[in-house]
């Protein structure tokens, strides 16, 4: 029985998000490794929210890490604790109580949510908690700033 997971069976994602509250435009961003292989990749959209990145940052990166790696370890790490907090510990209570808070509201962006978890659920992940200007998580920041310059419509 193999206990240990060997470096080459991980994929390491750093992610972040953008988002400007005047114009609403928004930027993801993200560093893959894995095997001595980085890619960056990273997108934009309008009409956004700060909150509505960061789960777009962590849901396009899934996708691609799914895509190509589904049966990997896979480490996310970021800092946004909204995500972090509420894949690992909101989610079970919100789906338990049809997605309303602890005050009964809706919790906001739902749809997102739900695209997240079942990612989150079909892939070996664990999430980590990084500090800014950690070498690639500050890499996918920039992306993510870089991206919210082109602006979607």
């Amino acid at each position: 029985m193999k206990t240990t997971v060997e470096a080459n069976e991980i994929v390491k994602a750093y992610i972040s998000a953008s988002c400007t509250v005047q114009t609403k435009s928004g930027g993801w961003g993200a560093v893959l490794i894995r095997t001595g292989k980085r890619i960056e990749r990273y997108g934009s959209m309008a009409h956004t929210t700060s909150n509505q990145m960061a789960l777009i940052s962590a849901i396009k990166t899934l996708e691609i890490i799914k895509k190509n790696n589904s049966n990997k370890k896979i480490h996310i790490t970021t800092i946004n604790k909204y995500v972090i907090e509420g894949i690992t510990q909101h989610i079970k209570n919100w789906k338990l109580k049809e997605w309303k808070t602890s005050n009964k509201k809706p919790v906001l962006n739902k749809d997102l949510w739900i695209q997240l978890d079942e990612l989150n659920q079909s892939m070996d992940i664990n999430w980590i908690r990084g500090d800014k200007g950690q070498g690639e998580l500050a890499r996918s920041e920039a992306l993510a700033s870089d991206a919210r310059a082109i602006k979607k419509h």
